[in-house]
C-alpha cells in the first residue's frame, strides 16, 4: 500500500526507513478522532482548538473538535464513547481520572487553561 518502506539489514534485521502516518491511519480504519472542548470563549482556547487540529493534522490523523458547555456533559461523551479525547481543566482531570480508567495524556502546566476562577455572591447569603 506504500504506508511504509523497510530495508533488510542482515543479522541486524528489517528496519523501518519511512512511514506516512495519514496513510496508516487510513489502513487503521480507526476514522476520525473527536475531541470535546469547552466553548471558546477566550483567544486562548480559540489558541488550542487550532494548535489541537494542526498537530493532529501533521500526524496525519483526521480531526474533527465538537465544543459543549461544561466539564460534565465533555467527561460523559468521553465515558459514553462519543468523542475521543476531551479538553477539561485540571481539577476536572483529576476527578475523572480517580474515578475511571481513562489517562491523562498531556498537561498544559499552571495558569495555562484559564487564568483564575472566583465566586461573587450577594451580601447577607
Amino acid at each position: 500500500s506504500g504506508a511504509i518502506s523497510t530495508t533488510a539489514r542482515g543479522h541486524l534485521g528489517t528496519f523501518l526507513v519511512h512511514s506516512d502516518r495519514a496513510a496508516l491511519w487510513r489502513l487503521s480504519g480507526l476514522g476520525t478522532l473527536l475531541a470535546a472542548m469547552p466553548l471558546p470563549y477566550s483567544r486562548r482556547y480559540e489558541g488550542l482548538a487550532t494548535g489541537l487540529r494542526s498537530a493532529f493534522e501533521e500526524a496525519g490523523a483526521p480531526f474533527a473538535i465538537t465544543f459543549m458547555r461544561g466539564a460534565g456533559a465533555r467527561t460523559a461523551a468521553l465515558l459514553e464513547g462519543k468523542v475521543d479525547l476531551v479538553v477539561l481543566s485540571r481539577f476536572a482531570a483529576d476527578q475523572l481520572i480517580a474515578e475511571h480508567p481513562v489517562e491523562l495524556v498531556a498537561d498544559l502546566g499552571p495558569a495555562t487553561y484559564v487564568g483564575a476562577h472566583g465566586m461573587l455572591v450577594r451580601r447577607g447569603v
